[in-house]
């Protein structure tokens, strides 16, 4: 238990915490107006309008919950401890304001979105709160243990929250992770293909030198050829971590109507284009993203009655569609936080496409991809890029 507390006390600040929201304006108005009326329409409350004046306002404080967590907190408590221990002194009673739960939030929010350090000084800074309370005989003991227990109830859900988007998170990387691995297998395949292109082009290129100057040279734009194939792949495979996990063979547009054998509801494929002299990179990415694609199609997708895969190849690039007219879709955790959306997705992005995913208008679930035909062109693009950055 010990260990644990020291493990959070010591986590830096979220990554992905977002920024301020229109409605984060709207709820800390709504909670400003909710205060004053509340004091407004209370009786026997002194100083009503001089608490309204200070109340209320704190409830912009919600604004900085996310971005500034610990700094709303102390923004929030410590103007209040001070005016309750002035209170105490001038024996007065101190109001009971209910709208003021909006305090929680800011209790949430430093255990889920801030630092360990955040949340340590949050801990003092709200303990002391409630023994102030106590000692100016604002609360018992029995408030005090109520106190302590609904601020770290509230405390652990921030924490449940964030470890949950923890694991979430540590399994999308995962699965990132596991898709770069096969890619690198597949785009390995290709390149050795090519190396051993260019050792065999190369002893008949020397073979021929002498003898049959022309044919040798016809011979030596081949290897060229192939080089500049191996190194645009190449370059795809850079920083792609790798398992020792064995190789599997990748299939490519030609292998598509296998995915339709013995599955219902029935797969239709459409092609259009040149699908012709298809990279393998590009091959192997079709079809494993419909291979995914309609997988999850006859997992998620009900009262289907077909599932359409459409393939267009154009000059520079290759459009896949892969579509189902199920049931309307509304939210649907298990597919739009699904790993093989992320697979697919991290996939297409290697190569320098764009993938988009969603429910369709009128029902069902479409998943829309744009390839390069070209990998050396992507490549090319990036080395510019990275120049200019430099």
């Amino acid at each position: 238990m010990a260990a644990a507390i020291r493990r959070l006390f010591n986590e830096p600040r979220p990554g992905d915490v977002p920024g301020r929201h229109r409605w984060d304006w709207l709820l800390a108005f709504g909670f400003c107006v909710a205060v004053a009326i509340e004091l407004a329409l209370r009786e026997a409350t002194p100083w009503k309008p001089l608490l309204i004046a200070v109340w209320s306002p704190f409830a912009f404080t919600l604004l900085l919950r996310r971005t500034r967590p610990l700094l709303a907190l102390t923004m929030l408590m410590v103007p209040l401890t001070i005016f309750d221990i002035l209170l105490a002194r001038l024996d007065q009673p101190l109001p009971d304001v209910y709208s003021s739960a909006f305090a929680l939030i800011l209790v949430y929010s430093v255990f889920r979105w801030g630092s360990g350090t955040e949340m340590k000084w949050a801990a003092a800074i709200l303990t002391t709160a409630v023994l102030v309370d106590a000692a100016a005989g604002f609360a018992s003991i029995g408030d005090m243990i109520g106190g302590f227990v609904i601020l770290a109830a509230t405390a652990e859900a921030g924490i449940v929250v964030r470890r949950q988007r923890g694991v979430v998170e540590a399994t999308r990387a995962d699965a990132r992770s596991r898709e770069r691995e096969q890619l690198a297998r597949e785009l390995h395949d290709t390149v050795a293909h090519h190396i051993s292109a260019i050792a065999v082009q190369a002893q008949a290129g020397r073979a021929v030198l002498a003898t049959d100057p022309e044919r040798a040279t016809s011979t030596f734009d081949a290897i060229e050829e192939s080089a500049a194939r191996a190194l645009a792949e190449m370059r795809v495979v850079v920083d792609v971590l790798r398992s020792d996990a064995p190789w599997d063979p990748s299939r490519g547009v030609d292998d598509l109507d296998r995915l339709g054998v013995g599955m219902s509801p029935p797969l239709r494929i459409e092609r259009r284009g040149d699908l012709d002299g298809l990279q393998p990179q590009v091959e192997a990415a079709i079809y494993r993203i419909a291979q995914e694609s309609v997988t999850n199609a006859h997992k998620h997708s009900d009262y289907a009655t077909e599932v359409v895969v459409e393939l267009d190849g154009g000059s520079d690039h290759i459009h896949l569609t892969i579509s189902n007219d199920g049931a309307p879709v509304a939210f649907r955790p298990d597919i739009v936080t699904g790993h093989g959306l992320v697979g697919m997705e991290e996939r297409v992005e290697l190569l320098g496409g764009t993938f988009t995913s969603g429910p369709r208008r009128g029902g069902g679930w479409m998943v829309e991809v744009r390839l390069p035909r070209d990998a050396r062109r992507v490549s090319r693009a990036a080395d510019a890029s990275s120049a200019v950055d430099a």
